[in-house]
C-alpha cells in the first residue's frame, strides 16, 4: 500500500470492495431465481403446455443471462480494486458490461410479454396465461430498470474536483 494514498481513499475501496461482493452474490441470487423460472418453462413445454413455456423459458433465460452479465461486471469491477484507489476506466468499463445486460433483460422481458399474449391459449385459461406471462416479464423488466448498484457505486467512487477548482 502507498503511502501517498490517504487512509480516506483505502477506506473507500476496502468498502467499495464490500458493496461489490454484496452486488455480485444479489446478482449470483437473481441468476439462481432466474433458473428456476426457466426450468419451469421448459417442464410446461415437456407436458404439453408449449404455449405458456415458451415465454417463461425466455424470461427464465434472459434472467439468467442478464443476470449472469451483471454478476461478471461487478466481479470485473471487484477484481480491479486493490488496497490502493480505485481504477475509475475499470469500474466505467464494468458499468457500460452492466448496461448492456440490463438493455438485453429489457429487450428479452418485451418480447416474452409479445410471446405471452401471441401463444395463450383459447378457452377460459386465457387471462390466466396472459396474466402469468406478462407478469414475469414485467418482473423482469423491474429489475433490468432497478439493477443499477454500479452506476451509483461509480458515481460515489468517482474523485470529484476539489471546490473552487475549474
Amino acid at each position: 500500500m502507498s503511502d501517498d494514498v490517504p487512509a480516506a481513499y483505502r477506506m473507500d475501496g476496502r468498502r467499495l470492495r464490500r458493496r461489490l461482493l454484496l452486488t455480485a452474490s444479489t446478482y449470483l441470487l437473481a441468476v439462481l431465481v432466474s433458473a428456476l423460472v426457466a426450468r419451469a418453462g421448459l417442464a410446461a413445454a415437456r407436458s404439453g403446455a408449449d404455449r405458456i413455456g415458451l415465454p417463461w423459458t425466455v424470461v427464465g433465460l434472459a434472467g439468467m443471462l442478464g443476470a449472469g452479465t451483471l454478476t461478471a461486471a461487478a466481479w470485473y469491477a471487484r477484481r480491479g480494486l486493490g488496497t490502493g484507489p480505485a481504477d475509475p476506466t475499470r469500474l466505467g468499463r464494468a458499468v457500460l458490461l452492466a448496461r448492456a445486460g440490463r438493455i438485453g433483460m429489457l429487450l428479452l422481458a418485451a418480447a416474452a410479454a409479445v410471446l405471452g399474449v401471441l401463444l395463450a391459449p383459447d378457452g377460459t385459461e386465457r387471462g390466466f396465461a396472459i396474466l402469468a406471462s406478462t407478469g414475469l416479464a414485467a418482473l423482469l423488466a423491474l429489475f433490468a430498470v432497478l439493477a443499477n448498484d454500479l452506476s451509483r457505486l461509480h458515481r460515489r467512487a468517482a474523485p470529484t474536483a476539489p471546490r473552487g477548482s475549474t
